[in-house]
């Protein structure tokens, strides 16, 4: 992977490192889907826009395309905020990390079944050493038997998260990473809001009452990590094997952490350093094993 998309990769694992301190801001006053349709909203136009001065990228919408934007919007877009938004309601912050976390392994599973990705020890060993530090980060036991439906909701929303990095990976090898990104969340938008008009009209009809802080909160959430974060991950999806490439997203935990401190305040214990360190350690045995892949099948990192 050159070094200047890696660099910029990086920097959109903070991005969404952003996404959850804001959605805690922003659903203090809005529903769940309500908050989901805003940002989309928000994000569509912005992309568009943003889209037209990048060389090379085609058409912004693509006859091609549509189907898998279809997919991938419908998974990530639409089950993905349903499952993570209303899961949030029934579980902790703390154990929903845990369980969405699980979407890096459910990908690697994915992509070595349909598209053959080759994996090998480091691999395997460095994403479940990082999934073994993000349940030290944030696991919390006294979750009580009630939170069920809510656990339940967040693995789905990683099994969502896994089938659409393995539809984005397929489609990209024809579309351009810049297309596919409007033309998502373009569809997402179509699909957000008769579902949100059903589930949840009295919070449609109530954004009116939300307060500055909250409208800030989803549109720097729309702008920055919806909107620029998956530009650069299908253009890094492009050049890398999928099964790689997920083992980075547990980086975003520790960016969130981060901004988490700076936005609310909430402290990181010497605990928490700890287990972030093996984290990120479980991270780095991961992506020397993507390298080794690379030397012994030809595969792209």
């Amino acid at each position: 992977m050159r070094k200047f998309l890696y660099v910029a990769l990086i920097g959109s694992l903070a991005l969404w490192g952003l996404t959850f301190p804001l959605m805690k801001i922003a659903l203090e006053e809005a529903e769940p889907m309500t908050m989901a349709l805003v940002r989309f909203a928000i994000t569509f136009p912005f992309i568009f826009v943003f889209a037209w001065p990048i060389k090379n990228k085609g058409k912004p919408f693509n006859e091609a395309a549509i189907r898998p934007a279809f997919l991938i919007a419908f998974f990530a877009v639409v089950l993905g905020n349903l499952f993570q938004n209303y899961g949030l309601q029934w579980t902790t912050a703390g154990m929903a990390s845990v369980l969405q976390e699980m979407a890096p392994l459910f990908t690697i599973i994915l992509a070595m079944w349909f598209l053959k990705e080759r994996v090998n020890r480091y691999i395997v060993g460095g994403a479940l050493i990082a999934f073994a530090g993000t349940v030290m980060l944030f696991y919390e036991p006294d979750i009580g038997s009630s939170s069920f439906i809510g656990n339940l909701l967040m693995i789905m929303t990683a099994l969502m998260y896994a089938f659409s990095s393995l539809v984005s990976k397929k489609a990209l090898s024809t579309i351009h990473p810049v297309t596919l990104t409007v033309m998502v969340h373009g569809i997402g938008l179509v699909l957000l809001l008769p579902l949100t008009m059903v589930l949840e009209i009295d919070g449609v009809m109530s954004m009116h009452t939300w307060s500055f802080q909250t409208w800030m909160a989803i549109t720097v959430l729309a702008i920055f990590p919806t909107a620029l974060g998956p530009i650069v991950w299908y253009y890094a999806m492009r050049e890398s094997t999928l099964s790689s490439l997920s083992i980075l997203t547990y980086l975003i935990p520790m960016f969130a952490i981060t901004f988490d401190l700076l936005l609310t305040g909430t402290a990181m214990a010497g605990s928490s350093i700890l287990f972030g360190i093996i984290l990120i350690t479980g991270v780095v045995i991961a992506q020397r094993g993507s390298v080794i892949a690379k030397d012994e099948h030809g595969q792209h990192f």
